[in-house]
């Protein structure tokens, strides 16, 4: 909606712009369960999950045969937001072994508190 100016000009305002979109939003306002994912290359890729204690263990071991799905898995859970995560994750990934926080949503939590207890 045009306004005039002090000096009788007409104007009108500008809208500020958006440089985040709604989706990166709603992820940020939306409450989320950090846990702990560690991980060793030991007859296929051996991964487990910890509480933010880093004591209690949340769900039973899970052994994949590719990285890339502990790359997913770290995706997910918004571990690899910086470059340096990413480059430190891959190192790990490397090296064997190794571990990442992950932010998990409500229903991320759920399912993984929900699979096969340890025994």
């Amino acid at each position: 909606m045009p306004f005039k100016a002090a000096n009788g000009a007409s104007m009108t305002p500008i809208k500020p712009k958006r440089f985040v979109d709604e989706q990166t939003m709603r992820d940020r306002t939306e409450p989320t369960h950090r846990i702990y994912m560690q991980f060793v290359l030991r007859d296929g890729w051996q991964v487990s999950f910890l509480e933010a204690d880093l004591a209690t263990s949340l769900a039973a071991a899970v052994t994949f045969t590719d990285p890339e799905k502990i790359r997913e898995l770290a995706r997910q859970g918004k571990a690899l937001a910086t470059a340096e995560a990413c480059a430190l994750f891959e190192y790990s990934i490397g090296k064997g072994r190794g571990g990442i926080h992950l932010d998990l949503t409500p229903e991320q939590y759920a399912l993984l508190k929900t699979s096969a207890r340890p025994r």
